[in-house]
């Protein structure tokens, strides 16, 4: 992965950051943490926090729960004299391996948490870091705070979010021109979201996927993020009755609120609920208090990148290439063989598919084997355990990015013409949903032992 980024989203709480997030960790490249600055408080072992890591799969996460421990947590976090625990300069690479995207979306929004990670990576890491100012209307983001903390008031809520917006335009003002960044407003993404999205996309070097716009039929495991947002993804799976019980339970909303995500549709629309909640009185109020930062002119997509930048994401866009299949193989010491079976792949008559190898944890050299092909077709992910052949190929069609999935197993051998082939008949018949080949066995020396046939 030559292309490796890190996107930091900046913005003041209830900013929607949430729906930006989501869009991009749709994209075949990206991968959503969410609020990644929030995951230490979840790995308090007198707690049973750690089960709810993922907002999404909530105790059933195989991303979260799967991959990470409380010696895991300690194995990449360290905790600075300020007493907030801050991950490792490698975290970002460890997680770019095991998800097997090379773009990273962390939209903890918190100031202090990207001036850190920023410093970290930068200095540290192969990691690039990017940063998207997503900028809403302060009337909303209070608004927002006002049904969460109503008993703060309009004043008191103005008053931060002042303070949060100044803090905002500061850093994003001074952060190093070395860095891209981009401002993007709320509004304009919710309203017009792939004209939004294709900026965006442009700006981080990918290909604009019209499929992440419908980011509710994507798998994600963010940590925290809005709920409302989130809703969409629950209905489009049939769990939104059951989920947002649980949630009813544990957060006092009004009946309003829970009725507005209830009769919504799977679209992505702005939220425009402050123009008929807020009164006159607190609408003169926050307009005496914040006005005036308000009143902030963003043009729909501005941004800030060196010629430099913009060269090598050029150069990175030209050199993917689209492909139909993704080739999967999954591998558990599989070292003598290993080899024969990647060139039988990486020589075939069809020259342009994605080959994804998932080492399960060995403990011989196969991961050596794997990491000694310089090739741009070559996926490597790395299991921290061994999870076994099925999952491990299940969590590998998770990530695959080809339309049709050719399974080979690490002492297999495929006849040169093998893809080009089985392609052409998929392709060609559109009704057959799975196609096999003849197989051949042979003994260590070549000798052919039998041959099975396709029926």
């Amino acid at each position: 992965m030559d292309n490796r980024q890190v996107v930091f989203v900046m913005g003041a709480g209830h900013c929607g950051s949430t729906l930006l997030d989501l869009i991009l960790g749709s994209h075949s490249e990206c991968f959503s943490l969410g609020e990644l600055f929030a995951l230490p408080r979840f790995f308090d072992p007198k707690s049973d926090n750690y089960k709810h890591i993922c907002s999404v799969c909530d105790s059933d996460c195989q991303i979260w729960h799967d991959q990470f421990s409380i010696k895991g947590f300690e194995h990449h976090f360290y905790r600075p004299k300020s007493g907030r625990r801050y991950p490792n300069a490698n975290f970002y690479d460890y997680l770019s391996d095991y998800t097997g995207r090379s773009v990273l979306i962390d939209s903890s929004k918190n100031p202090n948490w990207i001036q850190h990670q920023w410093r970290l990576i930068h200095h540290s890491s192969k990691i690039k870091p990017r940063v998207i100012y997503l900028w809403r209307d302060g009337r909303a983001i209070v608004n927002s705070f006002l049904k969460k903390y109503p008993e703060h008031g309009i004043a008191r809520v103005s008053r931060h979010w002042k303070k949060r917006t100044h803090l905002m335009n500061e850093l994003f003002e001074h952060f190093p021109w070395s860095s891209p960044k981009i401002m993007v407003r709320y509004e304009t993404l919710a309203k017009s979201p792939e004209k939004t999205i294709r900026k965006i996309c442009d700006f981080l070097g990918l290909d604009f996927e019209h499929e992440m716009l419908r980011y509710w039929q994507f798998d994600h495991h963010p940590i925290g993020g809005n709920l409302g947002t989130r809703s969409l993804i629950f209905r489009y799976h049939n769990k939104f009755d059951q989920v947002f019980a649980d949630r009813r339970k544990k957060i006092n909303k009004s009946k309003e609120y829970w009725d507005y995500y209830r009769q919504i549709g799977l679209a992505i629309q702005p939220d425009y609920r402050w123009k008929e909640e807020l009164t006159e009185t607190q609408l003169a109020e926050f307009d005496a208090i914040a006005g005036e930062e308000n009143k902030i002119e963003i043009t729909q997509l501005s941004s800030h990148v060196s010629r430099g930048v913009q060269e090598s994401l050029v150069k990175h866009r030209e050199r993917k290439k689209n492909f139909k299949i993704t080739v999967l193989m999954s591998v558990y010491n599989g070292a003598t063989h290993l080899r024969e079976a990647i060139n039988s792949v990486l020589t075939q008559t069809l020259p342009n598919f994605e080959f994804l190898i998932l080492d399960d944890g060995s403990s011989d050299n196969s991961l050596e084997i794997i990491e000694g092909y310089d090739d741009s077709r070559i996926r490597v992910i790395k299991n921290r355990d061994n999870i076994g052949l099925t999952r491990s190929l299940n969590k590998g069609l998770k990530l695959a990015r080809g339309e049709y999935i050719a399974r080979i197993d690490c002492d297999d051998i495929c006849l040169p013409s093998r893809l080009e082939r089985q392609l052409e008949f998929m392709v060609h018949t559109p009704k057959v949903g799975v196609c096999g080949s003849w197989v051949i066995i042979m003994k260590e020396s070549g000798e052919y032992v039998r041959k099975f046939p396709v029926s």
